[in-house]
């Protein structure tokens, strides 16, 4: 355990070199809760890994149509591609990304380096409210992915149908929405029990929501 640990530090010191300081402003105006953060760091002494998490900010961001006034969290970064994700799966284990690529090929009949290349480089999250399940509360979140190629990932969507089809959780429904298919199975009764997910042009969203 303490190797571990050690490990752990000596990762994280890396990924924090260059970063000269944080800080963080919470306070509550009109009812209104307010959150304000500066980071202070070196670019040129930044981890390589996290410089080009700056250096790959696109220019549009394609989630904002996402927010509304009763969003809770949202949470947005434009750094998905095969170097990043590569870099993060073999920050402990070199093989990892080889083991992974062999998991994704198996279950999707596609290479890990295609998977990466279709999507990307947007993703995040919004938490949109907190709703009572029955047993307890529960949020209500989007996970969104930008999507770089339509085909792949409509196969990629499929395949997942396909298995949870295979597997039984639920009876998988449908309906359209603005133009576009959303999926979704009940898994429980409640608003937050129901996975669904819709491939839009350029975009994948999957929420416990519909």
């Amino acid at each position: 355990l303490a190797g571990s640990a050690e490990e752990d530090a000596r990762q994280l010191a890396e990924y924090l070199q260059g970063f000269k300081g944080m800080g963080a402003l919470v306070f509550e105006r009109q009812g209104e809760l307010h959150v304000t953060n500066r980071i202070d760091y070196d670019q040129a002494a930044l981890n390589e890994l996290v410089k080009k998490q700056y250096q790959a900010v696109s220019e549009e961001n394609l989630s904002l149509g996402l927010l509304t006034p009763e969003a809770l969290a949202y949470y947005w970064v434009s750094l998905v591609d095969r170097d990043y994700v590569k870099g993060v799966l073999s920050a402990t284990d070199a093989k990892q990304y080889q083991k992974v690529g062999a998991r994704v090929q198996r279950e999707l009949g596609l290479s890990l380096d295609e998977v990466i290349a279709a999507v990307g480089p947007q993703t995040g999250l919004v938490v949109n409210e907190i709703v009572n399940t029955g047993l307890f509360p529960f949020p209500k979140v989007v996970v969104y992915l930008q999507i770089r190629d339509h085909e792949v990932a409509r196969q990629i969507v499929d395949r997942l149908r396909q298995d949870i089809t295979d597997r039984g959780f639920a009876t998988e429904q449908s309906e359209e929405v603005n133009g576009h298919t959303m999926y979704y199975w009940s898994l429980l009764p409640g608003e937050a029990t129901q996975p669904a997910l819709v491939l839009t042009d350029n975009m994948l969203y999957v929420a416990n929501g519909k």
